[in-house]
């Protein structure tokens, strides 16, 4: 019996020094990467202040459940920061089905049910950092209440609440982007101007066009590359088919000459970096066939976003800012 009670015993601490050795940056592709921006929400300010970073569950890298024990804060490898002390702070986790698309900006309805108090409130220190190209980490915030994180439940939402804190900077690792890239290739004729705006992962798309005859039908193509040659549209004026088609879409001109096509991208990390190529092809007043130029978009971003009160942790509501979120390391 006791050599039984021994292994159990043995097993049981080989699984918790297993568990505080996991450890998970997010978002994930800057584990070994510097962000591209830094931020001072919340701890390089001079007050008090409330902010959430919500991290969707593709962008954590987790396929199973973690148990998070610890959050580290990454500093930003570009600048140095002076050591902070007294930070009144408390940490809430939740799991929330709360997007990129749907954050409010009153703080208590991004939660998800499972809302944990992980980190109970008391003065925490910060330590200076020096600039270096990967930004250190400032320490662990040990967690009173471990949380159990798990992506296939939902998105990752983390609530730093800071009731005061000493003057000075300490600016954050951060991936900040808004939007993806757009690009005009070839020319258009017959007037016709296409347009687009957006991109980002979990946010809007939109195409337009412009300069079009008024009510006439027009077709938007959608493909993924463009093709070696540019190929003249029989019986037009000049008019090129610069692009693949792997689907389409048909609308009306409205009496201005325009039209637009609203999507939202799928928030799949998995299409980070997808390039995508938009073609619009309508009648003319004439009833011939005008063609605009195709436009090249490359979504981006990260699916992560913060909503922030930077001058009071006690107020309930703060602004919704997409596609910004600070590196940690959960522990």
């Amino acid at each position: 019996m006791n050599t039984l009670r021994s292994s159990l015993l043995v097993l049981l601490a080989l699984g918790e020094a297993a568990l505080v050795a996991q450890t998970q940056v997010i978002p994930a592709d800057f584990a070994a990467t510097e962000a591209s921006a830094s931020t001072a929400f919340p701890f390089g300010l001079s007050n008090a202040a409330r902010v959430q970073y919500l991290y969707g569950a593709e962008e954590t890298g987790l396929a199973s459940p973690m148990f998070v024990q610890s959050l580290n804060l990454r500093a930003n490898g570009s600048s140095s920061n002076v050591a902070k002390t007294g930070i009144s702070l408390q940490i809430s986790l939740s799991t929330t089905a709360t997007t990129v698309g749907t954050a409010s900006s009153t703080f208590a309805a991004n939660h998800g049910p499972n809302l944990v108090v992980a980190y109970a409130r008391k003065p925490t220190n910060l330590p200076a950092t020096v600039s270096q190209p990967i930004g250190p980490y400032g320490g662990p915030f040990v967690l009173d209440t471990p949380f159990v994180y798990d992506p296939a439940a939902g998105n990752l939402l983390i609530d730093f609440d800071v009731a005061s804190q000493p003057a000075g900077t300490w600016s954050m690792d951060t991936p900040f982007t808004t939007a993806g890239t757009h690009a005009s290739f070839g020319t258009g004729c017959g007037g016709l101007v296409a347009s687009s705006s957006g991109g980002a992962l979990g946010g809007p798309l939109t195409l337009s066009l412009s300069g079009a005859a008024p009510l006439q039908p027009a077709t938007l193509f959608v493909g993924l590359s463009l093709l070696p040659a540019p190929l003249p549209i029989p019986g037009t004026n000049s008019c090129f088919l610069y692009q693949d088609i792997v689907a389409s879409a048909s609308t009306t001109i409205s009496a201005t000459g325009a039209a637009s096509m609203p999507f939202t991208v799928p928030a799949d990390a998995g299409l980070r970096g997808g390039v995508l190529q938009w073609q619009w092809a309508a009648l003319n007043a004439s009833f011939g066939l005008d063609t605009s130029a195709t436009r090249t978009t490359t979504l981006s971003s990260w699916v992560v976003l913060r909503v922030h009160n930077t001058s009071s942790n006690v107020s309930p509501t703060g602004t919704v800012q997409n596609y910004v979120g600070i590196v940690i390391e959960l522990g």
